[in-house]
């Protein structure tokens, strides 16, 4: 009988320990391609090898790896996918497999490393040096010295209280072991540049987010040190870029982490144009670490969930920068599957809070991770549409069929975002907070508890808000293509017109909601900026209306709704730079609504009949009304009103549900057997002018306070072109009309 050849193939059981100090997935050939690439020695503490095999175990294994498709699949995925087929997900997977391989993998398939026991290559690419850029030798910052350690714990403190709730970025547990390491020396081996960096990062966007707030434990620190906040901010984010290059050199998750907290600061407060460098250095990192891959059931429990979580929040990062600066999605969405968010000891909500009355009767969950479930799977939602979207606009079809296929996506897109809204947990349902006093009565209850508890219980409010604006933008973006097409050679049918009113009643009513929302409880969180994102994008809309429909129901409370957005962001001027903006813009745009209102009132005459056009009355041009001025409006093209050099973002927010203040009589349209004149939809196309104000070119101009100012006068023009045609459009571009004064 011959005796079984040993075999020299190495199969790792887990990883090794570099890949697993710094989050990473790990090969399970040793050495792993992460290691090569560093050029570091791939170690793996108490390695247990594969047992010997021989050559049947070894025909058993490749039948098993390569045989039946019903035995190919691979491990079961944890995404949410309501809308995708067991086809597509097999599909989805293919690819990914595809494209995780490169050139030297393929070699080292070929040379068979693990078997002849030699390299080929110390690199992942002909050219890499192999010289390690991480070890045990000392490293210490460069220009900051870390302040008190009771300062930094009061940053990070304010952090996870204002704005880890919103994404779970980080692992709370794990980073507070880490920092607790980091803050107790000044000095560090060069292995924990990225912990040592990601403790920054957190630090300064806990002191932004905190900077407004009087009551944040910081200021007395800050007054007793003599420091100032926004000082110490700046040097953290100073120390932090002098060192980024060499922490996306070492590939490390906390690389993701940092870049995707600096590019939300500079984004809403600072830079955006750095903030969109910065997020897709983040998208390019997290596919490089190929975070998108399901875990292995056999490696670390923790590091699974910082992988699933930050894979998530890049889903997000991707969709909300595709919608801020009008880009093409980075990745692919067929690939960019967000994973389930697992319950785990850090997502438990305070064990105080669900003995509450009030939640015990309503809660369905004691996790977080339901919240977060749902937000993903939100955003994955809205992924689909911008790329279903993109994907019309792009095909050769003609312009009524690109028309249908649209208006058809954007309803497709409403039905499954109505049922997400029906599923997600009572607990995390703004609607069901509001109803029966039991937000009042939950408040009431907190006060009687801990500082600690108190202040967890109200986050599940925040969360439930958090999700309902999110709801609301997501109608508002699902439908707004329908309102902005244009048909350049085709007339409008009934049809078309049916569409483009449905689309506007989901947006007026999408934007009435987001006017209610209650913007008081975020004062003091970081996300007031993404709040006023939305508050603008409601006004935008609301101000549509009343030049409609003059002094009517519908009109009156759509002002009702823009000033109650006005005021909201007056409050907060001072403290949120873009509800400063946000003010700013809306004032401008009331004044032009509340002008043309007034025009559009004095035109009709006693026995006149005022056209009940969308968007005000307009003289038609068909022979047989010859008693009418025939003579159609000359509405510019949106290309003529502003810089033609312009790009605008193929989506925007949005909103579904029944507004109770709308007029039947809005919606009516002229008799089936009349046609329909396309110069009556063309001032639909201002609503491409809110995307010019988020940014073109990369530059998201509601953020950037000067920019914001040069470019206001650019929106409102060509507003004013596409609505007015009146010696008032002259004033304002003569400059007659100068800042705003208090409403």
């Amino acid at each position: 009988m011959e005796e079984p050849r040993p075999t020299r193939r190495r199969r790792a059981v887990k990883s090794c320990d570099r890949c697993r100090r710094q989050k990473l997935k790990c090969d399970s050939a040793r050495p792993c391609t992460l290691c090569v690439h560093s050029g570091t020695r791939c170690e793996t503490a108490r390695n247990t090898l594969s047992a010997t095999e021989t050559p049947k175990q070894r025909r058993s294994a490749n039948q098993s790896r390569y045989g039946s498709s019903s035995r190919r699949e691979p491990l079961a995925s944890s995404s949410i996918d309501a809308w995708e087929t067991p086809n597509t997900s097999n599909i989805a997977r293919n690819k990914q497999s595809a494209t995780n391989s490169s050139t030297v993998d393929f070699a080292r398939q070929v040379f068979n490393e693990a078997e002849t026991g030699r390299s080929l290559t110390h690199g992942v690419l002909p050219g890499d040096s192999g010289i390690p850029r991480t070890g045990s030798s000392m490293w210490c910052l460069k220009e900051l010295q870390l302040p008190s350690e009771q300062l930094m714990w009061a940053a990070i403190d304010a952090y996870f209280l204002r704005m880890h709730w919103l994404l779970g970025l980080v692992h709370e547990a794990s980073f507070r072991t880490s920092a607790k390491r980091i803050l107790r020396s000044a000095s560090w081996e060069r292995r924990d540049l990225s912990n040592v960096l990601l403790v920054l990062t957190v630090a300064a966007v806990g002191i932004k987010a905190a900077l407004a707030d009087p009551t944040w434990p910081g200021h007395n620190i800050l007054s007793v040190l003599d420091l100032d906040a926004c000082t110490l901010m700046q040097a953290f984010i100073s120390e932090i870029r002098i060192h980024l290059l060499d922490l996306m050199e070492d590939s490390s998750i906390e690389a993701v982490q940092v870049c995707m907290l600096l590019s939300s600061l500079h984004g809403y407060h600072d830079s955006p144009s750095l903030a969109w460098t910065l997020a897709r250095m983040a998208i390019n990192a997290a596919i490089y670490l190929k975070l998108d891959e399901t875990t292995p059931s056999g490696e670390n429990n923790l590091l699974a969930q910082v992988r699933d979580r930050c894979w998530n929040c890049i889903v997000v990062l991707d969709t909300y920068i595709s919608i801020i600066y009008g880009r093409p999605l980075s990745t692919d969405p067929a690939l960019a599957k967000v994973h389930t968010i697992q319950d785990s000891e850090d997502m438990q909500i305070d064990p105080s809070v669900l003995a509450l009355p009030v939640i015990r009767d309503l809660c369905d969950t004691s996790s977080k991770s339901s919240f977060y479930n749902a937000q993903f799977r939100l955003y994955g939602l809205i992924r689909r549409n911008l790329s279903q979207v993109m994907q019309i606009r792009g095909s050769n079809d003609t312009e009524v069929n690109r028309f249908d296929a649209i208006s058809y996506c954007a309803d497709e897109s409403e039905t499954l975002l109505n049922q997400w809204y029906n599923e997600i947990p009572s607990s995390y349902s703004l609607k069901m907070w509001m109803e029966n006093d039991r937000w009042e009565l939950f408040d009431q209850s907190l006060r009687d508890l801990p500082l600690d508890s108190d202040e967890n219980g109200k986050i599940i409010i925040l969360q439930a808000a958090a999700l309902q604006i999110i709801y609301d933008g997501a109608l508002i973006l699902v439908h707004q293509p329908i309102l902005e097409y244009r048909m350049n050679a085709s007339p409008w049918s009934n049809s078309m017109v049916s569409s483009v009113q449905k689309s506007l009643r989901t947006a007026v009513e999408a934007a009435t909601r987001i006017s209610k929302f209650p913007v008081h409880i975020f004062r003091k969180q970081f996300s007031i900026s993404f709040i006023c994102f939305h508050l603008f994008t409601a006004g935008v809309i609301l101000c549509l209306i009343p030049p409609a429909q003059p002094l009517s129901p519908s009109a009156q409370e759509a002002k009702a709704g823009i000033l109650r957005i006005i005021q909201t962001c007056r409050a907060m001027r001072d403290k949120d730079r873009t509800a400063k903006q946000t003010e700013e813009l809306l004032i401008e745009l009331f004044k032009v609504t509340g002008t043309r209102e007034m025009n559009s009132a004095l035109e009709s005459s006693g026995e006149a009949e005022m056209m009940p056009c969308l968007f005000g009355s307009e003289a038609d041009k068909q022979p047989d009304r010859s008693s009418q001025d025939t003579s159609p409006r000359q509405v510019p093209n949106i290309e003529e009103s502003i810089d033609p050099n312009m790009e605008f973002p193929t989506a925007m927010p949005s909103i579904s549900l029944q507004n109770p203040y709308m007029s039947d009589q809005f919606y009516q349209r002229v008799s089936a057997n009349e046609s329909i004149d396309p110069i009556i939809l063309q001032p639909a196309l201002a609503l491409q002018q809110q995307n010019e104000t988020f940014g073109s070119f990369g530059k998201c101009k509601l953020f950037t306070l000067a920019k914001m100012h040069q470019n206001c006068t650019k929106v409102i023009t060509a507003m004013l072109y596409l609505l007015f045609d009146d010696q008032f459009t002259h004033q304002v571009l003569e400059g007659s009309i100068h800042d705003p004064s208090p409403l």
